[in-house]
């Protein structure tokens, strides 16, 4: 029979066992199968198992056979209640703790292992374990600054397509996990919507009784959602809803841009446009001295083979990209990011975030470019601890809220009120 079926038989086995089966059986059933090799109670499940492992394929081929398997059950188990959701947690475990081969083993039962033991050190475990820390790291973990930064991986959503989401096409798991994700994001927008709407409250009710004491007396207090501290996330929010320039907001800029760009003759007109458009809401020696002719020099560099042409959307998102690319770090392989550890020294996290979220505002098309560059950092620095990288720590923290207020599925409106808000 040939490998692919064979792989359909033991993936129709293990749907049936996750839908009739408790979600410890179907971990002990995974644990048997494929990490121990042995005692497992269906021999055709076991013998079509041995079969795949003894064909001549590639170490990955066999990593993305055992990937699905995993998902199978992670896929039902993700719709269940919270308490079932944990289990998941559990069957990343089976394979993140492999005993020692025993002496005792018969050759097909080490071959199953060795391969199993290289799904262990793969990036498709790397995605399933970063989902387990999602679902089981508690609130007090995640407000441990010695902690690891992958501590604090649930509380930005936007990473979640890059870190967690399988590779392969599996379109239904990604469809569970794009309302995983979305369900995630509902959580924190509504959590800082209630945040902003009861500060605003605050400063009103000061205003009115001319004691920010006795307003307080009369507002119950809502919990800050974020982790940083009240006076940063009053700034943070101050700056990306009210305006940067006089009172035009990042939204008003990026809708005059786009009205004044789309007379551009040419690209390269265009690309000068877009020069000016990211500098003027920002200032500094830094950005005077420096950075203002690396960004030149960089636009000048970017696409000349197509100056003359009249401005597009390929265009505009390739430029974008390569903006981000430029601006935050350019890929997996080539993770020197100095320009952007320059931006955040100079400028802070908030307003380096503010002059991302510039360029996210011409396209809808182009979000996912910036949050694959952050994933990139992410993936990076996971294990080190978030106090030694405090500067991506922060600049998640305010790319979150950012995205949240510009990009909503709520109705915030009525937050430009929030620039009176006080602490």
């Amino acid at each position: 029979m040939p490998t692919n079926q064979l792989q359909e038989k033991i993936y129709n086995h293990l749907k049936t066992c996750v839908l009739q089966e408790t979600p410890e059986q179907v971990v002990g059933r995974y644990d048997r199968l494929f990490v121990k090799a042995t005692g497992y109670e269906d021999p055709e499940i076991r013998e079509a198992l041995e079969t795949i492992t003894k064909a001549n394929t590639a170490e990955t081929d066999f990593s993305s056979f055992l990937s699905y398997c995993c998902y199978i059950a992670i896929n039902r188990w993700l719709k269940q209640e919270p308490e079932t959701q944990q289990v998941i947690g559990d069957l990343v475990k089976v394979f993140t703790e492999i005993p020692p081969f025993a002496r005792s083993q018969t050759m097909a039962s080490r071959r199953i292992r060795e391969k199993v033991s290289q799904f262990s050190r793969s990036d498709y475990l790397a995605r399933m374990q970063r989902l387990q820390n999602v679902l089981t790291t508690k609130e007090e973990i995640q407000r441990d600054k010695s902690q690891p930064l992958a501590t604090i991986l649930g509380r930005y959503p936007f990473l979640f397509e890059d870190c967690i989401f399988p590779q392969e096409n599996y379109s239904e798991i990604k469809k569970t996990l794009k309302k995983f994700q979305a369900k995630r994001q509902n959580k924190f927008e509504v959590s800082l919507s209630y945040y902003i709407t009861n500060q605003v409250r605050l400063a009103r009710l000061a205003q009115r009784y001319d004691s920010i004491e006795q307003a307080r007396e009369l507002v119950t207090s809502t919990p800050n959602p974020t982790l940083l501290k009240e006076p940063e996330l009053i700034s943070t929010l101050q700056h990306f809803i009210s305006g940067v320039q006089g009172k035009s907001t990042y939204q008003d800029l990026a809708k005059r841009f786009l009205v004044h760009s789309s007379k551009a003759n040419n690209f390269k007109t265009y690309k000068k446009d877009l020069y000016e458009y990211l500098m003027s809401s920002i200032s500094g020696e830094y950005v005077q001295k420096q950075f203002k002719q690396r960004l030149s020099d960089h636009l000048k560099q970017t696409l000349t083979d197509w100056e003359q042409q009249k401005p597009n959307e390929q265009l505009v998102l390739r430029v974008a990209n390569n903006l981000l690319k430029f601006l935050v770090v350019e890929s997996r392989q080539k993770i020197s990011h100095y320009l952007y550890l320059d931006l955040i020294t100079h400028l802070g996290p908030t307003q380096t975030v503010g002059l991302l979220l510039k360029i996210v505002l011409l396209s809808p098309k182009i979000n996912p470019y910036l949050t694959s560059r952050f994933a990139i950092l992410y993936t990076h620095y996971e294990q080190t601890p978030r106090d030694n990288v405090y500067w991506l720590f922060k600049s998640l923290e305010n790319l979150n809220i950012a995205l949240t207020i510009h990009s909503s599925t709520i109705d915030l409106s009525y937050w430009r009120s929030a620039n009176s808000i006080s602490f």
